[in-house]
């Protein structure tokens, strides 16, 4: 076995075939391994999270159930805004809460850290 005893954060949670064939699946098992990632640790007390994704391939309905159904572990969601278009830049909704929980929406990765 090649790595490091005891270093990392665990599995590794793919998807499927299905999800590239079944597009609309994709946000349904991105939020099936976050549950997963959960049973890590059943008390919530040792971990919490906050979701990186993008406004493609259903990050935004998986972060967003992720804040519905789990706002005591899940501190925030961050979302990337990415586009083909460069004329007109796509435009960067405004933040939300959910369940008291922001959803923030970020052009930049250094944007993301200064709405951190």
């Amino acid at each position: 076995k090649v790595g490091i005893t005891g270093w990392g954060v665990g599995p590794v949670l793919y998807g499927s075939v299905a999800e590239w064939i079944v597009q609309f699946r994709k946000g349904l098992r991105k939020f099936t391994n976050f549950e997963r990632l959960l049973r890590q640790d059943p008390t919530g007390m040792i971990i919490q999270y906050i979701y990186v994704g993008d406004v493609g391939e259903l990050d935004q309905e998986a972060g967003e159930t992720m804040l519905r159904e789990y706002p005591e572990v899940v501190k925030a969601v961050f979302l990337h805004v990415v586009s083909d278009q460069r004329d007109p830049s796509p435009v960067i909704p405004p933040p939300k809460l959910i369940n008291g929980r922001p959803l923030v929406f970020f052009k930049t990765y250094v944007g993301a850290a200064v709405d951190a």
